[in-house]
């Protein structure tokens, strides 16, 4: 459903848009113009969106100096001892990346509380019976608790950033 009132939305939007995507189905119902990036530079793709891994997969060959080999040649890459590598140096990778997962996904955690917290603060300070007299001592109560708060969420988000650049650098190597 959500997927459907995306594409939707996206249809009923007037304006222009670049809509970056691994999603087939939402590109088909909401793109007129496909865009290929490749080689520093960004034109259109004249064929359509079924062309593309086909596309792909002659630009692979290009790269390697296997233009023009028999695709009908046995694959080493394909074989069932480098398929059983490849299954078992992703699943190191995935078990290496963990803890580094684990760590922003308690950032996150950590980010929506205090960002909750912080939300409560200032519909708090918004209420205008805060600003008297005889609420002076509580106003400054919430403005140092707001400080802080807004001091704890700036160094969370900035551990987040870190924590999820170290993650996807190593998720390159």
């Amino acid at each position: 459903e959500m997927r459907h009132s995306l594409s939707q939305a996206l249809q009923d939007f007037d304006g222009a848009m670049v809509i970056v995507s691994h999603d087939r189905h939402l590109l088909r119902t909401t793109t007129d113009r496909l865009l290929l990036v490749n080689d520093h530079r960004v034109d259109e793709f004249r064929d359509d969106l079924d062309a593309y891994p086909r596309w792909l997969a002659e630009q692979r060959s290009i790269k390697t100096g296997n233009a023009g080999a028999d695709p009908a040649a046995p694959d080493r890459a394909h074989s069932a001892s480098a398929r059983k590598s490849r299954k078992r140096q992703e699943a190191e990778q995935r078990r290496r990346l963990q803890p580094m997962r684990d760590r922003l996904r308690e950032l996150e955690r950590e980010l929506d509380m205090l960002g909750s917290e912080q939300l409560a603060l200032e519909q708090e300070l918004a209420q205008p019976e805060i600003y008297q007299e005889t609420q002076k001592s509580q106003l400054q109560a919430l403005l140092a608790r707001k400080v802080d708060i807004d001091r704890r969420l700036q160094a969370t988000e900035e551990a987040w950033m870190q924590a999820g650049e170290a993650l996807e650098a190593a998720g390159e190597e």
